[in-house]
């Protein structure tokens, strides 16, 4: 620095001693930031520390004497018109963010504070400034990482929920297709049905037919004979009133969920089963509970899903020829739970199906024999429908199937 400038800054407290321009002097010249001393009027630079040089790339000689304007320091020139204006009114500024050209023409970004020294009536500006450059590329390279972070947190909960969407869609498609399911389920029942009522009741019409025959014949010789007639009569038109009852209920839709009654269901299903499959001689015995066991669901998707079993039952006793074919229906309490048992003496599921038996089209039977939705109907409609659980294992002499079912 200049004896002149060191002089007369100090000059100013009569008690300074050269000492302390010594150490002012060596501070300037050796700190890490960048030191000025300039004219206020056109930044005419009387002095500059080692630091502004080695910074901005000018040798001393270029710089003293010489204006950051003519020097082209400023990467706006307003900032320093800016600079100026504040510092007249206040007297200083700090902190100011502003960007610098070195002389190779590459920018940076220095944090600049200022103050104004009275030296002997002349007013000079004596600058401090720091790069901040690489903080400030930190920052940008910050707010880059954020807004690139942003985007993909944006565009994954775009991608999620266009997921989620279809995933919608597909379970909404689901449900339509187990819903067919089960209606073609029902559809190739009641075409069994069908069958099975012309059959069944073709022999009750015939009966009934003789029998009022009789009653006509036996008129007026034997009072006796035509009353036994007529209650034989009325035994049948019951029965096939019966018969019709049961196959009305169970094609009846029924949209909602209610309670029903777990005996009443399994009774019905039981009677349902021997009209469609009368003179096959499978025994089917179901002690039915004396108290009212009761759940909540479709009363007649439960009875398919029983039925279902029971054919399935039907159909290894058949095509295995067992003797004396025999199906157990039974209910217990398990867990909080009801749980419908159905087993029967037909062998046993073989081991290789195990993992297959409630898959959607799987059948052991030929094709033309079986449509490979019973068991998996079963399954959607108590677990799905009613929240409850199947089940099967070989036991005995055949198969076990559990259907747990809620208890209330």
């Amino acid at each position: 620095m200049p004896a002149g400038i060191l002089s007369r800054l100090f000059s100013r407290n009569g008690s300074a001693s050269t000492t302390s321009e010594s150490c002012f002097s060596t501070v300037f010249h050796n700190a890490p930031i960048l030191f000025a001393i300039s004219t206020i009027p056109d930044g005419r630079y009387i002095e500059v520390n080692d630091t502004f040089l080695s910074t901005l790339g000018f040798s001393r000689h270029e710089v003293m004497g010489n204006t950051s304007f003519k020097m082209d320091l400023w990467h706006n020139p307003e900032d320093r018109s800016r600079l100026v204006s504040h510092l007249r009114e206040h007297g200083s500024f700090q902190n100011e963010e502003i960007i610098i050209r070195k002389k190779n023409g590459d920018c940076f970004t220095g944090l600049f504070s200022g103050i104004i020294l009275d030296i002997d009536g002349e007013q000079l500006l004596f600058t401090l400034a720091t790069d901040i450059s690489q903080r400030k590329d930190a920052e940008e390279n910050l707010l880059r990482a954020k807004l690139l972070l942003e985007n993909t947190v944006n565009e994954q909960a775009q991608v999620i929920l266009a997921e989620m969407k279809e995933q919608q869609r597909v379970r909404e498609d689901l449900k339509v297709a187990r819903q067919m399911l089960i209606e073609r389920n029902r559809q190739s029942m009641m075409g069994q049905m069908i069958n099975n009522i012309i059959h069944q009741w073709r022999q009750p019409l015939n009966n009934l037919g003789l029998l009022i025959q009789n009653v006509s014949f036996e008129q007026g010789e034997d009072g006796q004979k035509s009353q036994m007639y007529l209650d034989k009569a009325m035994h049948l038109i019951l029965y096939m009133a019966e018969t019709a009852e049961v196959f009305r209920s169970f094609l009846k839709p029924v949209l909602e969920k209610s309670e029903f009654s777990l005996n009443d269901a399994i009774g019905r299903t039981i009677l349902l089963f021997d009209t469609m499959h009368s003179g096959e001689n499978i025994g089917v015995d179901y002690v039915k509970p004396g108290e009212r066991i009761a759940t909540v669901g479709n009363s007649n998707e439960f009875c398919q899903a029983i039925l279902n079993v029971l054919n399935n039952a039907r159909d290894a006793l058949l095509e295995r020829n067992v003797p004396d074919p025999r199906i157990i229906v039974e209910i217990e309490k398990c867990e909080g739970q009801w749980v419908v048992v159905v087993s029967d003496n037909g062998g046993g599921i073989a081991e290789e199906a195990f993992g297959s038996l409630f898959d959607v089209y799987f059948t052991t039977k030929p094709s033309d024999e079986g449509t490979g939705i019973g068991l998996c109907i079963t399954r959607t409609i108590i677990e799905d429908r009613m929240g409850g659980k199947v089940s099967f294992c070989n036991r005995g002499s055949g198969a076990e199937f559990r259907l747990a079912v809620p208890c209330i």
